[in-house]
């Protein structure tokens, strides 16, 4: 009993924390999403309430949503097969400029169109949120299963295809590009973790800290 109370004060310092407008908060859980396969997630809605599931993409700024026109179209199936879902748009939109390709380290490629409205994120509606719609994929979804992301990593520049942290800052809604990730206690078994966008929390720091050092195969150390 104390464990699954210390749970739950912990989760209400999180949300009064993103009350006080100093963060946002944002609940993940790591799940298997067919047929993608297992990822970090984060739900977001538009503003008629339709929700759809990113990958929360940390080495990426990229933030863009499998967009249900083309992928029903190519595929012969319904957004509803996938968990994560697509993206559907609130009036009439189409491929157009401005454009971006992109491409996954495993090789698939993807190109998407800017689009722009009001989405859900965390417990925030904001309005007018940039972001992409995947219009094209080479291999074809028939092959390669597409998934929406919602990427972290400092901005890349593209004036475009702004990253959502970037708007984030730019609308006021967040004071810094500080993001932290935290993982809840398994006595929370429907939420695995959540993301403070715009800074931290000493006060769910369980001093002493220990720090581990990792290294990447290409000799990046974190």
């Amino acid at each position: 009993m104390p464990q699954l109370i210390n749970s739950w004060n912990i989760l209400a310092s999180i949300i009064l924390l993103a009350a006080n407008g100093q963060i946002m908060r944002l609940l993940t859980h790591y799940d298997d999403s067919p047929p993608y396969g297992f990822g970090l997630f984060h739900t977001l809605a538009n503003g008629r309430g339709q929700r759809t599931t990113a990958l929360v993409d940390t080495g990426s700024d990229f933030f863009f949503f499998v967009w249900k026109d083309w992928y029903e179209a190519a595929t012969k199936r319904s957004c509803s097969t996938m968990a994560a879902g697509c993206f559907k748009c609130e009036g009439p939109c189409a491929p157009k400029q401005p454009i971006k390709q992109g491409e996954y380290e495993d090789g698939v490629k993807i190109k998407v169109f800017q689009h722009k409205e009001r989405l859900k994120v965390g417990q925030t509606y904001v309005n007018d949120l940039v972001f992409g719609l995947i219009f094209d994929q080479a291999p074809p979804p028939t092959q390669e299963s597409p998934i929406s992301s919602l990427g972290l990593a400092p901005d890349a520049g593209d004036p475009n295809f702004p990253s959502l942290m970037k708007q984030l800052r730019a609308k006021g809604f967040i004071g810094s590009s500080i993001f932290a990730l935290y993982l809840f206690p398994s006595s929370l078994p429907l939420l695995d973790g959540g993301l403070l966008l715009g800074g931290g929390d000493p006060s769910l720091h369980m001093n002493p800290m220990h720090f581990t050092e990792l290294r990447t195969g290409d000799g990046y150390y974190m």
